[in-house]
């Protein structure tokens, strides 16, 4: 996944999110309730294997297809930055707004359309160099450019509204800052303020997965402080007595 990630004139460049340790982590415990499935039907358990390393390859998907899909007289670079994997569509890139960032993918004729009459240049519609999903991969210089000139001069949420509205392909690239903040994130209950005993007040991601049979959502016990359950642990589970947790922490 690094070789794939970055521009073609410069080094790979690693993803910032732990990408490898979630996704090893959720198909492990899909693997783990299969499983469990799998014993009340056989009555037999078995040994759970997901690896990281094998579950970060289907993020490699799109990549594959632009390798084994290639064409040998069109080289396309292992690195595409923003672009397409395969560099076989455009627009589809990241773009300034006056304010920040905007993605826009047009990855169908119909989105390429919206977007050029919401640009208010519907006349390229029928441009020879640019009616085509094709013709416009091989363009796509002149496609960004045409593409920022019209974002440049609007702020990324005007952007959204405007895009949204058309039916065409968009994110604003929000920062860390903006994410922990975002008031649609508050309401689906995704962020939650919890009172830590040493910092204050701190705003955390509760869990994606919902069940929507009467269990409630939520966190019910921040992670413990360094040494804070060991008496729990060695008193209540190990059952050892007063005076021999008194003489370890003595020794």
């Amino acid at each position: 996944a690094l070789h794939s990630t970055g521009y073609p004139d410069q080094l790979p460049v690693k993803a910032g999110p732990a990408i490898s340790d979630f996704l090893g982590g959720v198909h492990l415990c899909l693997a783990a309730v299969s499983a469990v499935l799998a014993r009340q039907k056989t009555g037999k358990g078995q040994f759970v294997e997901a690896a990281m390393h094998d579950a970060v390859i289907y993020s490699l998907t799109s990549a594959f297809g632009a390798y084994f899909d290639r064409d040998p007289a069109r080289k396309v670079p292992p690195r595409t930055g923003n672009r397409h994997p395969g560099l076989a569509m455009a627009p589809y890139n990241v773009y300034r707004a006056s304010d920040g960032l905007i993605a826009i993918f047009c990855v169908a004729e119909r989105h390429w359309n919206k977007l050029i009459e919401t640009m208010q240049i519907s006349n390229l519609r029928d441009h020879s160099a640019y009616n085509s999903t094709v013709k416009r991969a091989q363009k796509m210089e002149e496609i960004d450019e045409i593409v920022e000139r019209w974002t440049s001069a609007r702020t990324k949420k005007n952007l959204q509204d405007i895009l949204d509205n058309a039916g065409v392909p968009c994110a604003i690239v929000y920062s860390v800052e903006e994410v922990s903040n975002d008031p649609h994130l508050k309401e689906r209950g995704m962020l939650i303020d919890c009172e830590h005993p040493r910092k204050g007040s701190v705003r955390l991601p509760t869990s994606p997965v919902r069940l929507h049979g009467g269990v409630s959502r939520g966190i019910e016990r921040l992670a413990p402080l360094l040494g804070q359950d060991t008496d729990f642990v060695l008193r209540d589970l190990l059952s050892l007595k007063n005076d021999e947790l008194n003489e370890l922490r003595r020794r």
